[in-house]
């Protein structure tokens, strides 16, 4: 069927409230949610849940401050807020940020995807994760916003119910407690001890990099925008995105404390090998059958929702925001080609983690700040775009140099390079940005 710009890229601009909350749950919850996070709670216990608390933190503060104000503007696209708020120069370079970087997004979600059913079946993770990819590409050049914003609806509630239903069974069975006694008392990652479970391996520097970096893309991100943007007013869009951070913080702790038990069982067991992602462990070694299957289908849900709003939106905003036009036939065609571009990224090995971060280390320095304070100051005050210029480059080429520059092993204030760089790409751009408006 035939669609128009407005109809295939921003879903017609009238979703109401409860379709625009479960879409966003299904949008933000995706690899780093799921399988990354369940990595991140093997290697360093429960302290992982602040990847999400930072996430729950930039939904909170976005409802609070931007929501009604971004709706207000009646953009189609991230991008062309910033055009309605920092000018059309800066407009055409955060497209051109957000089509890269987030290509890596979408590639980690093929990876995860990808890792997942071949840990589930008997078949080669190469060839899952082109298949997958080209599926996932082909329903989104095909039905858009719209058909991404539908299955969103089913694939939310599919994720909530998934985890929780995991959660509840690995924590009120018979079978799950034994599971959960089955390490030793002294195991700092999972102790009874809520400080060291909560903070182990948590530094200031990290605190940081998670509340500014992680955190901005949840606050201001292309994809948690779009949800704005489909909605039918302002107050939709507000009353959406503060409910989302509440739902998400309770997904937080379940999401959690169910890979934590997939640890402590993963530990405890040797029919499964190491290196076993914790909650595949639970899937193929510890959850009852029907549970098992709910699980998995709850995860590739998750990994779906995220692959196919990253698609039409990156590809939205190079085709409306770069080139200047609104064909829909060239949306699809740029669909096509970021899913391709991911594909190949995703076979060249890298994890489900540093694809993600590498996004965020990106665009967040560059591109959160000076947007937020273009959006909160265009109508009482000139800004001057070339400064605007200035300061999303100087965040966009720190968190370049922590990503791809080879930097030495060195630690400020407990934390890496890797993490201290965007931090500071992050604080010059945000400087520069207020020079702009005075």
């Amino acid at each position: 069927m035939k669609k128009s710009f407005e109809e295939f890229s921003v879903a017609g601009k009238n979703q109401g409230m409860v379709t625009v909350l479960l879409s966003l749950f299904a949008s933000v919850i995706g690899a780093s949610a799921t399988l990354g996070i369940a990595e991140k709670t093997a290697a360093q216990g429960e302290s992982a849940i602040w990847f999400l608390l930072a996430g729950c933190a930039g939904l909170l503060f976005q409802g609070l401050i931007l929501s009604s104000k971004i709706r207000a503007l009646n953009a189609d696209t991230l991008p062309d807020l910033a055009e309605k708020t920092i000018g059309r120069q800066n407009a055409l370079f955060i497209s051109i940020i957000i089509f890269i970087s987030w290509t890596g997004i979408v590639a980690a979600q093929f990876v995860a995807l990808a890792g997942l059913v071949s840990s589930l079946l008997p078949v080669d993770a190469s060839l899952v994760l082109i298949i997958a990819g080209a599926a996932v590409t082909a329903y989104t050049m095909t039905g858009g916003q719209g058909a991404v914003v539908k299955t969103d609806r089913i694939h939310a509630l599919f994720i909530f119910l998934g985890i929780a239903a995991a959660f509840a069974y690995c924590a009120f069975s018979a079978d799950g407690a034994a599971g959960a006694d089955a390490l030793q008392a002294d195991d700092v990652l999972f102790s009874d001890d809520a400080f060291s479970r909560f903070l182990s391996g948590v530094t200031p520097v990290s605190l940081l990099y998670l509340v500014f970096i992680v955190g901005g893309t949840y606050f201001l991100g292309p994809d948690i925008i779009s949800r704005n943007l489909i909605s039918r007013d302002a107050k939709t869009a507000k009353r959406a995105v503060l409910i989302s951070s509440a739902v998400l913080l309770v997904f937080a702790f379940l999401v959690v404390e169910t890979s934590a038990f997939g640890a402590r069982a993963l530990k405890a067991s040797d029919a499964l090998p190491a290196g076993v992602n914790p909650l595949v462990a639970l899937i193929t070694g510890f959850l009852p059958l029907p549970l098992a299957i709910i699980l998995a289908v709850a995860l590739i849900a998750a990994l779906i929702s995220s692959a196919d709003t990253c698609l039409v939106n990156a590809a939205t905003i190079f085709e409306y925001n770069v080139l200047g036009r609104k064909r829909v036939g060239e949306i699809r065609i740029l669909i096509a080609l970021m899913g391709v571009a991911a594909v190949l990224l995703g076979l060249g090995g890298r994890g489900i983690m540093t694809l993600l971060v590498g996004a965020y280390s990106i665009y967040s320095p560059g591109v959160v700040l000076p947007l937020t304070i273009g959006i909160l100051c265009h109508e009482k005050r000139r800004i001057r775009p070339r400064l605007m210029f200035v300061a999303i480059l100087l965040g966009s080429v720190c968190g370049l140099i922590a990503q791809f520059a080879p930097l030495p092993a060195v630690s400020v204030l407990g934390g890496s390079l890797k993490e201290t760089l965007p931090l500071i790409g992050m604080a010059l751009s945000g400087v520069v940005s207020l020079f702009a408006c005075l």
